[in-house]
């Protein structure tokens, strides 16, 4: 008599299950890795973006300000100021708002004209001077800093 029975045993079944098992497990292992990698990846990218906007302000402020009729006044850490006769200008980043701002005071019209970006992934931007050279270093939480060198070339007050 011939088995007439199609279908499959119990040991196919378990061999069946093991190998979807394993795949479903390695693709899942893949998705969970490149999810990783691209979230990374668009971290980087906005931290390099915010580095180009601060630092297209910072060139702006400093291509602006660097001629004799200006003094470079005072670096500190998260500040310069440069001066003229009728003029302050500021270049800050506040740490708490992660704010960059750039600011003039007219003290002839008692004006203030500002230009303010705030930042999400920029934690600091410092200003260290040493003879008219002033380093200006980005820093972002998870990610590597960078650094311009500015030289004003203005005379110190």
């Amino acid at each position: 008599m011939k088995n007439t029975k199609k279908g499959f045993t119990l040991v196919e079944l378990v061999i069946s299950m093991t190998i979807v098992t394993i795949v479903v497990a390695l693709s899942a292992a893949m998705i969970v890795t490149m999810s990783k990698i691209s979230s990374k990846r668009e971290y980087e990218d906005k931290c390099v973006d915010e580095y180009q906007k601060a630092s297209a302000l910072i060139l702006d402020f400093k291509n602006a300000y660097s001629i004799n009729q200006y003094s470079l006044f005072s670096v500190e850490e998260n500040e310069i100021t440069i001066k003229s006769s009728t003029n302050d200008y500021v270049l800050n980043f506040n740490l708490e708002t992660k704010t960059l701002t750039a600011q003039i005071y007219n003290y002839e019209t008692s004006q203030v004209d500002t230009k303010k970006i705030t930042f999400e992934n920029i934690i600091n931007i410092s200003f260290v001077n040493t003879n008219n050279i002033v380093k200006c270093t980005y820093e972002f939480l998870n990610f590597h800093q960078y650094t311009n060198l500015l030289d004003f070339g203005v005379n110190w007050w």
